[in-house]
This record gives C-alpha cells, sequence and structure tokens, in this order.
C-alpha cells in the first residue's frame, strides 16, 4: 500500500460518540432517546396548533364537518400536552432519586487525589536515612495502617495504564502540603519503572478561581469553593492533555470528609467518576452518580 493510498488514523476512540452526546444535550437537554422523542411530539402539536389557527379563517367561510375535527385537535393537542409536561415536572423533583453505579474499575490513565497529612511517626519513619529501601509489598507490610496507604493503593491498581497523577494536598504548617516532597520520594520508591507523571495542584494555573494559584495548598475544611475549583481545574488540565473523561477519576479517599463532599459534588455535576479504596479490604471501587426518574 502506498502512502498515498494509506487509510488516514481515525479520531480518538469515543470522540465521536461524545460529540454526538454533546449535540443531543445541547439540542434537547439530554442525550437519552425519550426525550428527543417527547420533544419532536411537542413540535408536531405546537405546528399543529399553529396551522389550526391559520385555518380558522378558511373553516369560517365553508364551516365543513371535517373542519371541526381538524380544528378540534389542533386546538386541543398542543394545550393538552403542555398542560401534561408542566403537572409531570411538578412532581419530578419528587420522583428524583440518586443512581449509584458501584464497579471495580479498569485501570485509567488520569487520576486526581487530596492528600491526607501523614502521622508524625511514619514521617519520621520514612525521613529515616537508615531505613532499607521500600518496595510496594514492604510498604504495605510497615505502613499498614498509615494515612498514605489509600493514596498508594488507588495509585497502584492503575500504575500499569497510569499517565498522571494530580495531588491537591492541605495547606499551612501541619498540612500535607509540606510534605509532597516525601510523597514525591515514596511514589519514585515504591513505582520505579511506572512512567506516571505526578502534578502538584499549585503547577496547574487557576482557571476556575479568582484567588490566585493553588501553591502552598488548599483549605480542606474552610473553603470548599475553592477546592471544588481546584478540582475542576485538575480535571481541565488531564482533559487539556488528551484524556476523554472516562479515562479520568477522583479518589475522594483522602483528606477530610469535606474533600469526599466536594470531590462528589463535582463530579455528579458535571457526569464525572469517582473513586474510593475501602478502609477494610483495601480494595478500590468506583462510583458512577448519576439522578434517575
Amino acid at each position: 500500500m502506498t502512502p498515498a493510498t494509506q487509510k488516514r488514523p481515525s479520531a480518538a476512540p469515543g470522540l465521536w460518540d461524545e460529540l454526538a452526546h454533546k449535540i443531543l444535550s445541547q439540542l434537547f437537554a439530554s442525550g437519552r432517546p425519550w426525550p428527543v422523542v417527547l420533544v419532536a411530539l411537542v413540535m408536531t402539536a405546537l405546528n399543529l396548533f399553529a396551522s389550526s389557527l391559520f385555518e380558522l379563517t378558511a373553516w369560517l367561510d365553508d364551516r365543513h364537518a371535517l373542519g371541526w375535527i381538524h380544528l378540534g385537535l389542533g386546538f386541543l393537542a398542543f394545550p393538552v400536552l403542555l398542560c401534561w409536561l408542566i403537572r409531570a415536572a411538578r412532581k419530578a423533583r419528587q420522583r428524583l432519586r440518586p443512581v449509584v453505579t458501584e464497579e471495580r474499575p479498569q485501570p485509567v490513565r488520569g487520576l486526581i487525589l487530596y492528600l491526607s497529612v501523614l502521622h508524625a511517626d511514619h514521617a519520621a519513619k520514612l525521613a529515616d536515612p537508615a531505613r532499607e529501601k521500600l518496595d510496594l509489598a514492604g510498604f504495605r507490610q510497615r505502613y499498614e495502617r498509615a494515612s498514605w496507604r489509600m493514596p498508594v493503593e488507588a495509585i497502584a491498581h492503575h500504575a500499569g495504564r497510569l499517565d498522571y497523577v494530580v495531588v491537591i494536598p492541605s495547606q499551612g504548617a501541619k498540612g500535607s502540603a509540606e510534605q509532597l516532597p516525601r510523597f514525591r520520594e515514596l511514589l519514585a520508591e515504591l513505582f520505579p519503572a511506572a512512567g506516571f507523571r505526578r502534578v502538584d495542584i499549585g503547577q496547574i494555573p487557576p482557571g476556575h478561581s479568582a484567588d490566585g494559584d493553588y501553591r502552598g495548598g488548599l483549605d480542606f475544611e474552610g473553603d470548599s469553593e475553592r477546592l471544588a475549583a481546584a478540582t475542576d481545574d485538575a480535571y481541565d488540565y488531564l482533559r487539556g492533555h488528551g484524556l476523554q473523561a472516562k479515562d479520568i477519576l477522583i479518589d475522594i479517599t483522602g483528606g477530610q470528609k469535606t474533600t469526599s463532599i466536594v470531590g462528589s459534588a463535582v463530579a455528579l455535576a458535571e457526569g464525572r467518576r469517582i473513586q474510593y479504596v475501602s478502609t477494610h479490604d483495601y480494595g478500590v471501587r468506583v462510583y458512577d452518580v448519576s439522578y434517575g426518574i
């Protein structure tokens, strides 16, 4: 096959599917089939209603029997359908329920995680220059209950395919931002063959926050709005580097309860997926949270 006749590479897998979904969502406020059909019915009823008004003058001249039927359908179809939609919309909020799909995830390319503070005892042991070099098995054995066990397990599950890990630390003298160099060294020690890039949130320009950059970490308890903005910026950073939505997870295990709440809310608002590392068996689980009727 000559270069001139070679088939050009197609777009990234799933790109056209995602584009089609966005087009339907913009036109019909949903990518599902039944809202599209409903919109078509409303438009048809509206058109019939408008044409009936136009033909009313013609019917007043001859007043034949079929005119009664035509006008009756035309004038009733749209108002009846509109009344039904209004009534259904009022009840919809009462029928909304969260739909949570849990699954054991396939490895992804991008991971966003909140970094907890490492306890002083564990931090001192890791900083000891005389300690033995750790591998993943050794870390699991010696630091089983350490707060960094969770992010390590979160990364280990995806390490074979992972390209980016965006770390969001807490601020302050007692925050995890001060421990980022140690965390970076630990990841290099535990995953020497992994090719993923670790990105601190402070390296990402703040596109969703007007309060300056994220260097120095974030207030996990006192500024949920800024924390949400940082999560959005981390997500946009990964998308900007060619990752699709299905290849990104937000890990809500680390940090505090507020980070779990904010991470879940950000994921829910955009249809993103969240990940959680079990504190019982250290298994990784993914939750796809949406609303159903």
